[in-house]
């Protein structure tokens, strides 16, 4: 679907920790959600999130302390948790606009592998301009 999203690899059981570890920070504010996917983010998601009536919330890593930057598998439950309080719980997405070594990226969070596959399906769309 365009140029913008394409699978790199098939899913396989503990392939991601910083997923695993987005989702396991996700649960502590709301336990319906089990699954996530991370996308590359572009600022021209932020309007398709907001059309597709897709929640979301960031975190600004050039915010994150030094201690946690400092310990491997820290950053992304520190961001979850930053992006989660500042938006008042869970919300469909949460991304960052990266840092110093750090791409952007979005989290895109559902209840199950096949909520997360609708919305970045629907997302994937939206951006082609096929939906």
């Amino acid at each position: 679907l365009g140029d913008g999203f394409k699978i790199v690899s098939e899913p396989w059981f503990g392939h991601s920790t910083h997923v695993a570890n987005a989702v396991l920070k996700a649960r502590a504010f709301d336990k319906s959600i089990k699954s996530a996917m991370n996308i590359k983010f572009e600022e021209s998601l932020l309007q398709i999130f907001d059309s597709l009536g897709l929640s979301n919330s960031f975190y600004d890593r050039s915010q994150e302390p030094e201690e946690i930057k400092a310990q491997e598998g820290r950053t992304i439950p520190w961001g979850i948790e930053q992006a989660m309080k500042s938006a008042g719980g869970v919300t469909d997405v949460i991304y960052h606009r990266g840092d110093v070594g750090k791409e952007p990226m979005a989290t895109v969070f559902g209840v199950d592998a096949y909520d997360v596959a609708r919305k970045v399906i629907r997302i994937a769309k939206r951006k082609a301009g096929v939906e």
